[in-house]
């Protein structure tokens, strides 16, 4: 005789949940610099990281993003990082953002700063041989 079971159907449901909250952004890994800055000698200010799972800034690293959720073309994320720029141990440090996939190499990325306001700004990927 048969049996159906419930495990299964579970098992495969976490296993996409899981899935969905990792994805990668439909964008290209790299650097990407604020609009209007040039790419030749960007400052590190201007420079956000993507290495097709995590977002990052030139002062951090050892982080994680996760999709929390996708509507159209924008994803809401959270990123912990957990050491400075150069690697040395930080004390884990967690940023909600947004980021609005305009292309695969053209974004509209938003964080909220310290002082509770939103700071959103465009960013396009830049050629390596044009980073520092």
């Amino acid at each position: 005789m048969t049996r159906f079971s419930f495990a299964a159907p579970a098992v495969a449901a976490v296993a996409l949940i899981a899935f969905s909250a990792q994805a990668a952004l439909p964008i290209t890994p790299g650097a990407y610099v604020r609009d209007g800055v040039p790419c030749q000698d960007a400052p590190l200010a201007a420079v956000l990281a993507y290495d097709g799972k995590t977002f990052s800034g030139p002062h951090e690293s050892d982080c994680a993003t996760t999709v929390l959720s996708r509507r159209g073309q924008t994803y809401r994320l959270k990123t912990t990082c957990h050491a400075a720029g150069d690697g040395s141990p930080a004390a884990a440090s967690t940023q909600a953002q947004t980021v609005t996939v305009r292309s695969a190499s053209h974004i509209t990325f938003g964080h909220t700063t310290g002082a509770g306001q939103t700071d959103r700004a465009g960013y396009r990927l830049c050629p390596a041989a044009s980073q520092r």
